[in-house]
C-alpha cells in the first residue's frame, strides 16, 4: 500500500469496526500492522458484519411474528378487528409509559419492528386511528 492508500484503508477499517462493534478501534496501533495483517483484520470485520446483519434479520423476523401474534390474540380476546386490536395494544403501552403516548417510533422500536415493512404499516395504521 502506498502511504495515501494506507490512510484510506485505515479510515475504512475504522468505519467498518464501528459498524461491527459500535465504537471506534482507538486501542489498536494500526501503524505497527503489516498490510497483510490489515487485510486479514478487514476480512474478519466484514465476516462479522455479515453475521451481525443476519442475526439482526432473524431477530426482526421473530419480532414481526411476535407482534402479529399479539395482534391476532388481541382480536381473539375481544377486540374483534385489527384496528381495535392496534388501538388496545398502543393504549396499553400508553398506560405503562405515559410520557411516550404519541411517540410511535419508540413504541415500534421497543417491539423490534421499527425498520420493518410491518412497522411502517402499523405506524400508518395508528396515525389513521389517532389523527
Amino acid at each position: 500500500m502506498k502511504k495515501f492508500d494506507r490512510v484510506d484503508v485505515l479510515s475504512y477499517i475504522s468505519d467498518l469496526y464501528k459498524d461491527v462493534n459500535g465504537v471506534r478501534p482507538r486501542f489498536y496501533n494500526f501503524n505497527e500492522w503489516s498490510d497483510a495483517e490489515l487485510e486479514a483484520f478487514e476480512a474478519q470485520l466484514i465476516s462479522q458484519l455479515k453475521e451481525n446483519e443476519e442475526l439482526e434479520r432473524l431477530q426482526e423476523e421473530a419480532d414481526v411474528k411476535s407482534f402479529e401474534d399479539q395482534v391476532q390474540k388481541t382480536i381473539e380476546l375481544g377486540a374483534g378487528d385489527r384496528k381495535t386490536a392496534l388501538r388496545w395494544i398502543y393504549e396499553g403501552h400508553y398506560e405503562e409509559k405515559p410520557d411516550l403516548y404519541w411517540d410511535l417510533d419508540c413504541f415500534l422500536y421497543q417491539r423490534g419492528i421499527i425498520h420493518s415493512d410491518l412497522g411502517q404499516k402499523v405506524k400508518k395504521e395508528l396515525l389513521e386511528i389517532y389523527c
